[in-house]
């Protein structure tokens, strides 16, 4: 069978699956403020005093999805009698979606001096990656790709940094990530049914043909997570730490005129497991070849199975860099970018594991076969490639109590062409951000800030999955299962236009007690 994983279909800056809005308007690489715990920890000595910031950031998202009508080649035999049976004789899998994800982003972040001049610490709760979405059909284009899911990755960070005679700070912090995995995507059966038809009959009847690898009837519903009670369903879970280091340069600290912040964030490799959900269809009832020897004799018809899977990943290291500079009190103004190795992220690597008490049938020898059947391991090629992101960010204070600000980012994409699917999706990105904040006091602001990120449109006519028959055969030299490079592209084509944008919302309480004025950037 071919089963599934996902990468979804929301970015913001720094491209593939990232949501880096850490600290909204108020991050950045050279921020001193709180948000530098994931920024740049060595920014946590530059202020002093003691410093607070909460962030809520209501976030919509919405993607279209334009699928291409696959390319399946035509009938390899005459189709008139099986279509006189009921056979479809042209079945369409092509068709607009439209993916939509709405959520709320946090940043929770402290950071002191502890009285102590020239040290910084922080701690923080951050999620750079946070995406997610769920398609508006039932029985969408994309479904082989998507039907709903998540991805999040939510650090508690933990920083400390020392600055030296006002001039060069140093700083490092601790990552702990908990990161969680959610998928609801079909995955079809019909390549896997049609040979094991074949071995129970000696030959390949003539009615299995690529242009019915799609057909509802052969798509097995599987749930990365688990279906649990009230429709509801749970994530697959992985645990891990990393760490990040950075320095933060202040060549003239009375002045401040001038900050150069560069940081390296490691990345993480993740295995998230937990439970997992398959539920069958049936075949066609003018497929009685399928029926008989396949649905029927291994208890897969309008079956559920609960069983275990894992998706395992890997999220890339970054160099981030912030050239700040103030020329006046009033006024700071920052050009930022980051390198990003998303080369890492090659494959997700897919395990689903059923056990034989979950197949209703009675002969525990067709209920071991019928595990070995779904329980799997496969890859699922991502192909990212390393790129960067750079952005303009300015604020100035308009009066004693209010202080505006514009921000614009490029993304360069990180996913090439003929990987991109609903469920791996990047397009070049221009993002908008304008803000506001009221301090009523000099130690309280109440910030509010909106962002528009405008994803370029991408139409991609070369995909790299397919799925054949003849790449299903279990004794063919070129058989997925035993052919990793073919297994990576084993799913269906995914050529089409997607196009989309998303919405930000941020909503931010900052403080500082004792510290330098200029953290009210």
């Amino acid at each position: 069978m071919t089963l599934i994983a996902l990468a979804l279909c929301s970015s913001s800056h720094a491209a593939s699956l990232d949501l880096l809005e850490v600290g909204g308007a108020y991050g950045t690489p050279a921020a001193t403020n709180p948000s530098a715990v994931w920024w740049n920890p060595a920014g946590l000595a530059v202020n002093g005093g003691t410093q607070f910031m909460i962030e809520l950031a209501p976030t919509f998202a919405g993607i279209d999805a334009n699928r291409t009508q696959p390319a399946y080649p035509d009938p390899t035999a005459s189709m008139d009698f099986f279509y006189s049976q009921g056979y479809p004789q042209d079945p369409q899998y092509g068709g607009q979606d439209h993916i939509t994800f709405n959520g709320v982003v946090p940043f929770v972040g402290v950071s002191s001096d502890l009285t102590v001049k020239g040290l910084g610490v922080g701690l923080g709760m951050a999620v750079p990656t946070a995406r997610g979405g769920v398609s508006d059909m039932a029985t969408n284009a994309n479904r082989y790709a998507l039907r709903a899911g998540s991805i999040q990755d939510i650090h508690v960070i933990l920083g400390a940094g020392y600055q030296l005679k006002d001039k060069v700070a140093l700083g490092a912090s601790l990552h702990y990530v908990d990161a969680s995995y959610y998928a609801d995507i079909d995955s079809t059966s019909y390549p896997d049914i049609a040979w094991a038809v074949a071995e129970e009959v000696g030959v390949m009847p003539p009615s299995y043909q690529d242009m019915y690898n799609e057909l509802d009837g052969y798509a097995a519903d599987v749930i990365m997570g688990g279906e649990k009670a009230g429709g509801k369903h749970g994530a697959l879970h992985d645990r891990t730490f990393t760490f990040s280091l950075g320095t933060h340069v202040t060549p003239l600290p009375k002045e401040r005129m001038l900050d150069i912040a560069v940081a390296y964030v490691h990345g993480v490799s993740l295995n998230t497991e937990g439970d997992l959900t398959m539920k069958f269809a049936c075949a066609g009832e003018w497929d009685e070849f399928s029926q008989q020897y396949v649905f029927d004799a291994n208890g897969l018809c309008n079956s559920t199975f609960q069983g275990k899977g894992s998706i395992a990943y890997d999220l890339p290291g970054r160099v981030q860099f912030g050239i700040a500079s103030s020329p006046i009190d009033r006024l700071r103004v920052e050009l930022m970018g980051a390198y990003v190795m998303w080369s890492v992220f090659t494959d997700f690597d897919i395990v689903t594991e059923v056990s034989p008490d979950q197949v209703p049938v009675d002969d525990p020898t067709i209920a071991a076969e019928t595990s070995d059947l779904v329980s799997q391991h496969r890859l699922w090629a991502r192909d990212n490639q390393d790129t960067f992101w750079l952005g303009l960010d300015g604020k100035m204070q308009l009066h004693k109590y209010v202080t505006g600000g514009l921000r614009v980012l490029y993304d360069h994409h990180a996913v090439p062409s003929n990987v991109v699917s609903i469920n791996n999706l990047d397009n070049d990105t221009v993002a908008l951000t304008g803000m506001a904040m009221v301090s009523p006091t000099s130690k309280l602001g109440i910030g509010l800030s909106f962002g528009h990120a405008f994803l370029a449109s991408r139409t991609i006519t070369d995909s790299a999955f397919a799925v054949s028959l003849a790449d299903a055969n279990p004794n063919g030299e070129t058989f997925y299962g035993n052919n990793p490079d073919i297994d990576r592209y084993f799913y269906p084509e995914s050529n089409g236009t997607y196009s989309g944008g998303i919405n930000r919302l941020g909503i931010t309480l900052k403080g500082n007690f004792g510290g330098s004025a200029n953290d009210t950037w």
